[in-house]
């Protein structure tokens, strides 16, 4: 529960409020009655505009501490702002009668909504978010204007209302558009990534086994989100050799070896990517325990990086290196892990295993 917490308030200092969101909904399902987590949840719900869950949480606030004033606050204003919110109406209904500033903050989906005011002002006092949405109401059919908004909306980190957009202009362009689709398939993978980096980052503060299992949970899952996607795009065009490179990639991360190594095979077509996807294949290779097959994916990931050094190459080397090693192609493992070290000498274990080499020469 403190890590989820903790994750939630990463989002909101990197204003990925829909992040939060996310995690904060995931401390709910485990502890729907915690007074801390409905407390943030329900500030959250309110500044994403969702006021109905929002009360929600501060009624069990309520239930649990009838006497806390804050939660009474909040329902009784989260109650107007809804109505407010509803019916369209000018947001300055919640500024106090002395003119101040209410004490909580407008929520998003207030700021979305603006009162009408003369043409002459209208453009002049919008935000980018309000005169995409102006411009969609004026002429629905311009396209352009959905992928407008729908940027807006991601520079905001708010990948709901961005993908709702693209729906909206998915149904206006067509479902034979595919601009529409293929962005939607994108803030997909951009959200899950967005997702996995604050759990990273989480973990770098605190290196918990707890919030390490998270940065894994999310690892899979944007593993499976992007092989999805990539899979549906290699089947839409099936001679884009990128697209089997990383839908390659992706069933390999999967632990699905031989379904990928095809893929990858197809991708070497491709002279951009050849070079890794012969490392790719030669680790894939070397999973199945076809060793020869691995070695020699190995060589030619090697000779296709030529004299220039690279991290690919590197990897290529160290992988040649210990593999050879396991074969007791004692001659050949040197001679790849010490132009390794020629390289870069504290490269992994570069150093030990060439010690090793020596050692097993010895021992006979």
């Amino acid at each position: 529960m403190p890590t989820l917490l903790a994750l939630a308030d990463a989002c909101e200092q990197l204003q990925g409020q829909e992040s939060q969101l996310y995690f904060l909904k995931c401390a709910l399902n485990t502890s729907a009655l915690d007074l801390q987590v409905n407390r943030q949840a329900g500030m959250a719900l309110q500044k994403m505009g969702q006021f109905d869950q929002a009360i929600a949480c501060w009624q069990r606030v309520m239930q649990a501490s009838p006497q806390d004033e804050e939660a009474r606050q909040a329902i009784s204003r989260l109650s107007v702002e809804k109505t407010i919110s509803d019916g369209g109406y000018n947001s300055t209904m919640l500024t106090a009668e002395d003119g101040t500033p209410p004490s909580t903050g407008h929520s998003v989906a207030m700021h979305a909504r603006h009162a009408e005011t003369p043409e002459e002002d209208a453009t002049v006092n919008l935000t980018p978010e309000q005169r995409m949405q102006k411009a969609i109401a004026k002429d629905p059919a311009d396209t352009e204007n959905y992928f407008r908004l729908a940027d807006v909306y991601l520079h905001q980190k708010k990948f709901e209302d961005a993908e709702k957009v693209l729906g909206c202009g998915q149904q206006v362009a067509g479902v034979s558009d595919l601009r529409f689709l293929e962005r939607i398939e994108d803030l997909q993978m951009q959200r899950i990534n967005h997702q996995l980096a604050i759990a990273e980052q989480q973990y770098q503060q605190d290196s918990s086994e707890q919030n390490l299992q998270l940065v894994h949970q999310f690892r899979k899952q944007t593993n499976q989100i992007e092989l999805e996607i990539f899979a549906v795009r290699s089947q839409r065009d099936p001679e884009n050799l990128r697209l089997k490179f990383e839908f390659g990639l992706r069933m390999k991360r999967a632990g699905k070896t031989k379904e990928a190594i095809p893929l990858l095979q197809a991708s070497r077509g491709d002279l951009q990517r050849k070079t890794i996807a012969l490392l790719e294949l030669g680790e894939c290779f070397q999973k199945i325990e076809q060793y020869k097959l691995a070695l020699s994916h190995y060589e030619q990931a090697i000779d296709a990086c030529g004299e220039q050094d690279s991290e690919t190459r590197r990897l290529s080397l160290y992988r040649a290196g210990v593999l050879s090693t396991g074969l007791r192609e004692l001659d050949l493992a040197e001679r790849f892990l010490t132009v390794l070290a020629g390289l870069d000498y504290s490269y992994r274990d570069v150093a030990e295993r060439l010690d090793k080499i020596t050692q097993l020469r010895n021992s006979g």
